[in-house]
């Protein structure tokens, strides 16, 4: 193995885990003003948060789930009120989203928390120079475009032993 590929080796080991960080990060549940909200609902409120008056179809969209996942997670909020459903003035059968009071405190604590953390890491990477970032942001859009095709080939694959199931 020569040095470089060495190198490319610690790189990736360097991203896996840091995604598998991240993944553990994702199952911490957000404890706020004795309410618990899960990550998938903390995510679903940072979006409503972010676009106020959305509609389901655009929170599914958003997250990267069906219109029925997005529903059942906003049935969630509600119950936690967090979030509220109004009637679309321009429509009887569209309902917006948005965030309660609660919900609104929960968003803007939450907002700062990453804030703080993104300006931690903005901080951080400025330290390098603008060559190094252009570079490395390089190295990344290669391993994610690998990584996009290993799910690719990874749902091919699935999809064809379904076929042969049925």
């Amino acid at each position: 193995m020569t040095d470089k590929d060495r190198k490319l080796h610690e790189i990736v080991t360097r991203v896996q885990r840091i995604v598998g960080r991240h993944l553990q990060i994702d199952k911490v549940p957000l404890e706020v003003d004795g309410a618990t909200l899960s990550p998938a609902e903390v995510h679903a409120l940072q979006a409503i948060g972010g676009n106020q008056g959305c509609n389901m179809t655009a929170l599914g969209e958003i997250l990267g789930v069906t219109k029925s996942a997005a529903s059942q997670m906003v049935t969630k909020l509600e119950r936690k009120k967090v979030v509220r459903r109004i009637p679309s003035p321009d429509s009887g059968k569209e309902i917006l989203l948005f965030l309660t009071k609660a919900g609104q405190d929960i968003f803007l604590e939450y907002h700062a928390f990453d804030m703080r953390h993104m300006s931690n890491l903005i901080e951080r990477l400025n330290r390098f120079p603008e060559s190094a970032l252009s570079d490395a942001s390089a190295v990344l859009a290669e391993i994610e475009r690998t990584a996009d095709e290993r799910m690719e080939d990874l749902f091919r694959k699935q999809d064809d032993r379904e076929r042969r199931k049925e």
